[in-house]
C-alpha cells in the first residue's frame, strides 16, 4: 500500500509531532515527515544526546522516499508489538526522546551493523 507524504503526515503520531513542533514555536514543514521534523528539533535545538551514527541516519531522513518512510516507521520491532509509548509523551521534548529512542530502537534490529564501527 502505497502512501504520500501528506498520508503519512495525516497518521496519528506526526499529527502529535506537528501539534508539538507548534508548542516549540517551530512551523511545521509539509515536506518532511512531522515526526522526523521533531527529532531534529530535538538534536539541533535543545541539544538532545545522540549517538553520531543515530545523528546522521535521522539527518538523512528527510530526503527518503515515502515508501521507506513508510517501511521504516510501520514495520514492527521485533515482528511483535512495539512498546513504542508515544502517546504518553506531553511536551516537545518527551515525543521528541521518544521517536529518537524509537529510531534508535529500529536502526538496531533491523541494521544491526550500523552503528558497530563507531
Amino acid at each position: 500500500m502505497k502512501k504520500t507524504l501528506e498520508e503519512l503526515n495525516n497518521l496519528p503520531l506526526n499529527n502529535k509531532s506537528r501539534e508539538m513542533l507548534i508548542c516549540a514555536g517551530e512551523e511545521p514543514d509539509s515536506s518532511c515527515l512531522y515526526c522526523v521534523q521533531l527529532a531534529i528539533w530535538g538534536i539541533d535545538k535543545i541539544d538532545m544526546e545522540v549517538e553520531h551514527g543515530i545523528k546522521e541516519f535521522i539527518y538523512a531522513m528527510p530526503k527518503w522516499r515515502e515508501a521507506r518512510l513508510m517501511n521504516f516507521f510501520m514495520l514492527p520491532l521485533d515482528g511483535s508489538e512495539s512498546d513504542f509509548n508515544w502517546e504518553d509523551a506531553s511536551t516537545p521534548e518527551g515525543l521528541a526522546e521518544a521517536i529518537i529512542k524509537f529510531i534508535e530502537d529500529k536502526i538496531t534490529i533491523h541494521f544491526p551493523f550500523y552503528l558497530s564501527a563507531e
